[in-house]
């Protein structure tokens, strides 16, 4: 069977009584309906609050470091922010 434009058409549903299917690509990336809603929120949460917290932490460190003119804190504000995220995750599961 051949298109308007001239191409052949593979499969058309209207002309051979198929019903159509749906697309083969999720557009709800990729997550089967089984998966619950609260271990898609753990799964962020694993990283989610550590990365939060770092920046957190490295915002506080730069603030403190150009009032202070102390070295190295924003990086000692990276990582305690990262740790307070991570353990504030271990604690709230």
């Amino acid at each position: 069977m051949r298109s308007r434009c001239g191409l052949r058409v593979v499969s058309d549903s209207s002309t051979t009584g198929a019903t159509p299917q749906p697309p083969s690509g999720r557009l709800d990336g990729g997550v089967s309906p089984d998966v619950s809603s609260t271990s898609m929120s753990a799964a962020r949460g694993t990283w989610f609050l550590p990365v939060v917290g770092a920046v957190i932490g490295l915002a506080l460190g730069i603030l403190v470091s150009m009032t202070t003119d102390v070295p190295f804190v924003p990086e000692a504000g990276l990582l305690l922010g990262a740790l307070a995220g991570w353990l504030s995750r271990r604690f709230n599961t």
